[in-house]
């Protein structure tokens, strides 16, 4: 792709995702309470919706996010489901209840960034965090997201998601040694998951081949041919449907 043809995305604001509310829950590693997108939408995060409780990872001994996936974990970020796809809880919820077993979703907020273009009216602790689910569920899970389609009649969007392997820095294994006159850091990456967003009118994904930024960073691509050609096919039998009820 041209580097023309993508745009980076730094935070909520930069993109035409779809306006819809948020719950506050889902995230609870931020205290933002409400933010405006960029058309000047107030989008309200309340308590108010369907919430599935999650719990913060208990890190002891582990000295590497390769460790603790030695240990039966994954390791992902959900940030761009609920930022800019419209995943929210009650999706969640439905994938417990279709799974049938009991899974916990577990976070972890770490004091340096981890990627960018999470950021959430200048909320930036999606940044910040990682989520862990264990692996006998993560497939489970990786194949009820990819399996959702999302439209939005309103502006004749359709949209749908497929998992990524990204490269971050790992914030438990990259440490510093130092003698009397030198400090030297040893920054060490590990490859954790995310999800990308095909749109029929642009893909999101990450960025993670750039010299001057060691950190993976959200970019706007245009669509493929497949999505934009699914969606007029979608659209053109619903305004058929539309026609005839009429």
């Amino acid at each position: 792709m041209k580097k023309k043809d993508k745009r980076r995305i730094r935070g909520y604001k930069d993109s035409p995702i779809p306006t819809s509310s948020m719950d506050k829950e889902d995230f609870p590693f931020s205290s933002l309470s409400s933010c405006t997108d960029r058309k000047g939408t107030k989008i309200i995060l309340s308590n108010t919706q369907i919430h599935v409780p999650k719990y913060e990872f208990p890190i002891s001994s582990q000295r590497s996010l390769a460790e603790i996936r030695s240990e039966g974990w994954e390791i992902f970020t959900p940030a761009l489901l609920y930022l800019y796809g419209g995943f929210n809880d009650q999706m969640l919820l439905d994938f417990l209840v279709n799974y049938g077993k009991e899974v916990k979703f577990y976070y972890k907020k770490f004091s340096q960034p981890l990627f960018e273009g999470f950021d959430l009216c200048g909320d930036r602790d999606w940044n910040h965090a990682l989520w862990f689910l264990d692996k006998d569920n993560w497939q489970y899970f990786v194949t009820f997201v990819t399996s959702l389609f999302i439209s939005s009649q309103a502006d004749r969007s359709l949209w749908h998601f497929q998992p990524e392997t990204v490269f971050i820095i790992d914030p438990l294994a990259s440490s510093s040694s130092s003698d009397s006159s030198t400090l030297i850091t040893e920054v060490k990456k590990e490859i954790v998951f995310s999800f990308q967003f095909f749109g029929n009118r642009y893909r999101l994904y990450f960025h993670q081949e750039d010299e001057n930024n060691p950190l993976p960073y959200l970019v706007m691509g245009p669509p493929l041919p497949e999505d934009v050609q699914r969606a007029e096919l979608l659209f053109s039998k619903s305004k058929l449907f539309e026609d005839h009820q009429q």
